[in-house]
């Protein structure tokens, strides 16, 4: 609560330094719709255990950069009627999987203390979104992107992509979610060799690139 500050009608956590995701590049102090995500989610269970509504008011006003478009100082971003809140908001969207999915259980955790409208719209519209997509972060059916830019998932994340699936099924019973969870936690890229080298390449492509940048 300490650390929050106002930005045009909303309440946000800023990076106070410059940062570079592949090739989008965001100068200080910028915002991230994962960690509004995530805030949003503290503060609402704490509202939950407090019944204090100074956490509530501070989860809603936290919420408003998710109706605001990314140019105009938000997360939110539109590509083919689907909408995408950004983890890093600066072009070209990286859309980093693991951090669309953190901003959508944060407004999954408010609407459950307040049942708004525009919250819960806003919370269906990015599931419609991943419901829609998910294959632009699949590879091959054995493993998860990244983002996409192209680079693979780290073993890490990719098990916490399979996670984050499997959280949006239990709340949403979408069978995609299940889906795709089963598929990249079979642990298929790791047996299989074939697939391994290109990954291997593409890990190294990145490093390079980053390097030389």
């Amino acid at each position: 609560m300490k650390n929050a500050k106002k930005h045009k009608g909303s309440l946000v956590w800023t990076y106070d330094f410059d940062w570079k995701e592949g090739k989008a590049k965001l100068k200080k102090p910028w915002i991230s719709a994962m960690s509004q995500g995530l805030a949003i989610s503290v503060l609402s269970r704490a509202y939950i255990m407090t019944k204090d509504k100074k956490f509530l008011n501070a989860a809603c006003g936290a919420s408003s950069v998710f109706f605001t478009r990314v140019e105009d100082g938000g997360v939110m971003t539109g590509e083919d009627d689907y909408i995408y809140y950004e983890e890093y908001p600066a072009k070209p969207y990286p859309r980093i999987l693991d951090g669309f999915i953190f901003s959508l259980l944060g407004l999954y955790d408010l609407y459950s203390v307040k049942k708004n409208e525009k919250i819960d719209v806003a919370f269906k519209s990015g599931i419609k979104t991943l419901e829609k997509n998910l294959s632009k972060w699949d590879f091959l059916g054995l493993w998860s992107r990244y983002g996409l830019s192209g680079l693979l998932s780290s073993k890490d994340y990719n098990d916490l992509n399979c996670l984050l699936l499997r959280v949006l099924f239990g709340l949403t019973r979408s069978a995609v979610f299940y889906d795709y969870s089963k598929r990249w936690g079979s642990g298929g890229l790791v047996k299989n060799m074939f697939v391994s080298a290109p990954y291997v390449l593409m890990v190294f492509k990145s490093y390079l690139e980053r390097s030389f940048e």
